[in-house]
């Protein structure tokens, strides 16, 4: 079944008629549910997996500590998933845990921001910089034709590994900044970009 509606609109439909049924889902649970299901695919989709971006965007609406048992209940999924889930956010630094008496307790430390970020870098560093290093390394091997379409592909993975540094430095010194400060120097920026 396909919907004609765009993805945020369906889930607020979908929001509004669990509780226009009668369902005795509170509006605060419901708007987390789907904030953790919004975020969770747009983690998913910078390379983390779903399940992870739903524990980890569990943990960050918590804002506490929780145990596994409660990220089960809490994710539907298995102790295993949450398990392994965890060791890996822990091992990439974007969750931390603590232990009182035999549980373990998660708790996230960074932010989205720190998400993306993290995505950013590992392009420029895994994907971008390898191509570059490999295409100056064997361009000579290749004929004049191909030469020169692989210095124009060349030319555009140095820009974009420039871009992407731009926006890891620049998301570096402001995430810290509250919203409006943050969209002041974004506007500005953007302004003596265009004078130059």
């Amino acid at each position: 079944m396909t919907s004609i509606l765009p993805q945020n609109e369906l889930l607020l439909y979908l929001t509004m008629k669990k509780l226009l049924s009668g369902d005795e889902m509170r509006v605060e649970s419901c708007i987390a549910e789907d904030f953790i299901s919004m975020i969770s695919k747009l983690i998913s989709k910078l390379g983390l997996g779903e399940a992870v971006g739903k524990i980890f965007t569990s943990l960050l609406l918590h804002g506490g500590y929780l145990t596994q048992d409660e990220l089960t209940r809490l994710t539907g999924y298995s102790t295993g998933l949450i398990s392994s889930s965890l060791s890996f956010l822990e091992a990439i630094g974007l969750v931390t845990h603590k232990k009182k008496g035999r549980k373990k307790l998660y708790k996230a430390v960074r932010s989205i921001l720190d998400v993306l970020e993290r995505f950013f870098q590992e392009i420029v560093e895994r994907q971008l910089s390898s191509t570059i290093n490999y295409l100056r390394k064997n361009i000579s091997c290749l004929s004049e034709e191909h030469r020169k379409n692989m210095e124009k592909l060349l030319l555009e993975c140095e820009k974009a590994r420039l871009l992407l540094e731009l926006n890891i430095k620049c998301l570096r010194q402001m995430k810290a900044l509250p919203l409006k400060d943050f969209a002041e120097k974004i506007r500005f920026q953007d302004i003596q970009d265009i004078s130059i």
